[in-house]
Parts: C-alpha cells; structure tokens; sequence
C-alpha cells in the first residue's frame, strides 16, 4: 500500500477538513497565512485532541505537522490570557492550554527531553491551536495512546515482530524520566507519543504532551517524581507493545525494560537521597 493511501484507513477521516490559519513569523514580523489539511485524529486528551495534518506556507512545499486543539466542551466560553493563550471556560488569571503546551515544551527542550523539533501558536477560523513538527518522513506512522489511534494495523502495518534495536531505544527512552525529575517535572504515560517505521521493525518516541511539563520547585528532585516518571513511563510502553508487538516478542521486550528502570534506580538511589536531605537542609535554614 503507498504511504498516500494509508491515510485513506487513518482513523478520525470524518474529521478531514482545510482550512486557513495563521502563525507569526519573525523574519517578517507580522502573522502570515498558512493553509491546513488534517489527514486524520491521532488520539485525545483531557483538555486537548491531537490531529496529523499537511500544512504548507505560500511557495514552500507541504510538510508533515502534528496540530493540538483544544477540546470544545472544555473550552465554551474562550479568553485570552497575556501570553495570547487560551483560557478554560473563561477563568479568570488561568493560564491558557495553548500557553501552557508552548512554555512546556520550552521548558523541556532547555532542559534536554525529546520533543518536537518546534511547537508554534497558530490562530484562525478553528481558533487557537498549537503546531509541532513531525520530524519524520512519511516512513513513519505516530501512535497515540487511546482507541484505534493507538494501533499501527489501523494504518495498514502488520504488527512488530520484535523491536530493532530495542536496547538503545530504552536508554534513550527511559533517560525522559531521569531528565524530568531532575527539574521537577512530572511525566505520565500519556505524555508519549510512539513513532513506527512502516517498513522495518522500529520504533522512536517524543514527549507529545508538553501542557504540564512545569517545573514544581518544591519537588523538584525528589525520589517521588523519579519513581513516578519511571513507573508512567513504563505503562506507556507496555501499553503500546501488547498492542503493536506479536504476544510472543512482549514478554522479553518488557523484562528488558524492566530491568534497566532497576538500574536506574539502584544508581540514582544515593544521588536520590542526597538530593533529598540536602533540600530538607536549604528548606530548614
């Protein structure tokens, strides 16, 4: 099947729309207009739906982005905070959704985490949303983590057989937890998005979901957000291998993860603990 027609079996086609939006562009220094095709809904959120879509700025070529809008039943009675964001039901000094998506995301790019090569405010006819890179070529299908969305057979790829060069990926993977209780970040399964190559048997990862990547300082290195990070991190995996892995290939693939968030812990257990009563001290004086 070509890369074209599995868009055709994407699911959420009921949601196929093209639009106009816009974003700001510093180089001009004004909004410019950009012309939107969703191609189909990856998955959704609490507050937010993700959507993969074509956008293509005025004499550039179409390009692959992942659009995030929030939900309307959360969203009736919109306002804009100072950062040009998008506030809940019209709370008053709320932090728009938007706002919050783009400073998390800035916050954990400064801070090393994989995320989306860029994350941009748009707003048009569909109101406020927010547009993140892709980064991949058509070779590759983003998995959500709910409903048919979270399935590489809804998009025409049988299932792995094993991960290639799963052992790398695990480190790579698991280091987002490490990284995130370093700052204080808190980072649920939900927060990953899951990237499978449609040919070949592999797999890559991002931090999707950036809304609540802010730094809690008052718990910012703690045992608890590592243990946390750990353990949301590994749901999200065996959530997505016992649904994109033959059965007979999980088991081994989740031992293995097991085993290195073991080591994990066992190395970062002194740091852990130093960090911790040397937080209690600054807290005391």
């Amino acid at each position: 099947m070509e890369a074209a027609q599995l868009h055709d079996v994407v699911p959420g086609n009921e949601n196929r729309e093209h639009y106009i939006t816009q974003y700001f562009s510093r180089n001009h220094d004004k909004w410019m207009p950009l012309e939107i095709t969703t191609l189909g809904k990856i998955g959704e959120g609490n507050f937010m739906s993700i959507f993969e879509v074509e956008a293509e700025i005025e004499g550039r070529k179409k390009r692959r982005f992942v659009i995030k809008r929030p939900l309307p039943e959360f969203f009736k009675e919109p306002q804009w905070d100072d950062l040009g964001g998008y506030m809940r039901n019209g709370e008053e000094e709320a932090i728009g959704v938007c706002t919050n998506e783009i400073q998390g995301w800035r916050f954990a790019k400064e801070n090393g985490l994989k995320v989306f090569p860029t994350c941009r405010y748009l707003y048009g006819e569909k109101g406020p949303e927010v547009l993140e890179t892709l980064g991949f070529g058509e070779e590759w299908i983003c998995i959500g983590d709910k409903g048919d969305s979270s399935k590489v057979e809804t998009y025409g790829r049988e299932k792995l057989k094993r991960i290639s060069g799963f052992e790398e990926f695990i480190k790579i993977y698991f280091r987002q937890a490490s990284l995130g209780y370093l700052k204080g970040m808190h980072i649920g399964a939900d927060a990953y998005l899951f990237f499978v190559n449609r040919r070949e048997d592999k797999l890559d990862f991002v931090i999707g979901d950036t809304n609540f990547l802010e730094n809690e300082r008052e718990f910012a290195g703690t045992k608890y957000i590592l243990s946390f990070n750990l353990s949301q991190a590994e749901l999200a995996l065996k959530n997505f291998l016992d649904k994109n892995i033959d059965a007979s290939s999980v088991s081994d693939h989740l031992e293995s993860a097991g085993r290195h968030v073991e080591e994990i812990m066992k190395q970062d257990k002194l740091k852990v603990t130093l960090r911790d009563y040397s937080r209690k001290l600054k807290n005391i004086f």
